[in-house]
């Protein structure tokens, strides 16, 4: 196996990791945010409802407790998983990544004796950043 297959090997398996990471965090971003969206409109007819119908208070409280506890589970959760973080930088990755492949292929194409080690160290430069990027996120507490 040459250099420029190495490399070209490594950089598409990083570039299909983080559009499968991005999209995989993207939608739990989604449906994590239309949950809370929809327990909190749920809670809230409960409520005018509650105002209208003693006849059935009791039931429709504790409707309202189990939505409002989905609330903050589904919020804590959130918080702690930080997908849109995760997302938006993973996005970031993708996009770099694949930058680097179109400007290595095009480079290829003009002039077989590239450098390929310079792409190498450029890929492993872009992966570096992105990690302590996300480890100085969790220290700062974002």
């Amino acid at each position: 196996m040459t250099e420029t297959d190495f490399f070209r090997k490594e950089l598409e398996s990083q570039i299909k990791k983080f559009g499968d990471e991005s999209s995989k965090h993207k939608y739990m971003y989604r449906r994590l945010r239309y949950l809370i969206f929809g327990a909190t409109g749920l809670s809230i007819v409960l409520e005018g409802i509650v105002i209208g119908n003693p006849l059935y208070q009791r039931f429709l409280n504790i409707l309202i407790l189990i939505s409002t506890a989905t609330i903050g589970i589904v919020s804590s959760i959130e918080g702690l998983r930080k997908p849109s973080e995760l997302w938006i930088l993973e996005k970031a990755i993708f996009n770099s990544l694949t930058d680097l492949r179109r400007e290595f292929e095009f480079d290829l194409a003009g002039n077989d004796a590239i450098i390929v080690k310079d792409y190498f160290y450029r890929m492993q430069k872009i992966l570096g950043a992105a990690g302590e990027k996300w480890n100085k996120n969790i220290q700062n507490g974002k």
